[in-house]
């Protein structure tokens, strides 16, 4: 959960979407100084020990550079989730909101048709409410792919359920 938040580019501002997010320049240091603790120790294991031609003392020098490295990156880690990884995580979960939104209005439109098979009188306006709800979020997300993707179809969400909803067809 922590790591993913790591690799970022390092930038002062990022636009997602359309909408810029700035990242401060702790943070950026944050990030490049663990990514780049995690390269020194791929670069460790890289070394000789992956082939296994470690003498006794060439491992006991090895081992000690490695606690070194594992030290320093359990250290930055630790900083990282405490400041850096709240900032950009904000950032990704505001990229996403579209998204997350759509995701739980589908969930909680599926719920309620699992109800109404089991009690067919529940009221029609829940229906009609998550419904109105999911084809707003649906619609939205389609809005981002149109103009920062490569929709070019058109879509109207509400008349597409409508159509579906049509018997026999």
């Amino acid at each position: 959960m922590y790591v993913r938040t790591m690799f970022y580019e390092k930038c002062e501002k990022t636009t997602i979407d359309g909408v810029t997010y700035e990242i401060s320049n702790t943070t950026q240091v944050e990030i490049w100084n663990c990514k780049s603790t995690m390269v020194e120790i791929w670069n460790i294991f890289d070394s000789g020990m992956l082939e296994m031609k470690l003498t006794a003392e060439e491992y006991i020098a090895w081992k000690k550079d490695l606690i070194k490295v594992l030290k320093e990156f359990d250290k930055l880690y630790l900083k990282h989730i405490k400041s850096g990884y709240i900032e950009m995580n904000n950032i990704h979960m505001a990229a996403m909101k579209p998204l997350t939104n759509l995701m739980e209005s589908n969930l909680n439109f599926y719920f309620l048709e699992n109800i109404e098979k089991k009690n067919p009188d529940v009221p029609k306006f829940r229906h009609e409410a998550l419904e109105t709800k999911f084809c707003e979020h649906f619609t939205t997300l389609c809005n981002v792919f149109k103009d920062f993707g490569e929709l070019k179809e058109y879509y109207n969400i509400k008349q597409m359920l409508h159509v579906l909803k049509t018997e026999n067809w």
